[in-house]
């Protein structure tokens, strides 16, 4: 499992952001809809690292949920384990 934030150009220097997630062999990319201007001036800059930090966010929430719904299937596999004893499933 593997979730990064990545960055395709466009046109006139900007910059689009995704998120691309690798999960057992297969490969998803979630764009964020957030463009990053190219950099001519310090505001600009000031507000490419502004996008560049939301970016990281929305990664690190993603990486979050992805860790949330694993665990809680291991945790509902560890709850059904007495339950097939019970039922000779496992001996």
């Amino acid at each position: 499992m593997s979730i990064t934030l990545g960055k395709r150009s466009l046109k006139k220097g900007r910059v689009s952001l995704y998120i691309d997630i690798c999960y057992k062999g297969k490969r998803k990319k979630e764009y964020l809809g957030i463009i990053m201007q190219r950099p001519d001036t310090p505001e600009i800059r000031k507000q490419n690292k502004r996008k560049m930090l939301l970016a990281q966010q929305i990664k690190a929430k993603k990486e979050l949920e992805f860790l949330r719904i694993k665990y809680e299937q291991c945790e509902y596999m560890i709850d059904e384990i007495p339950k097939l004893i019970k039922h000779k499933v496992i001996k």
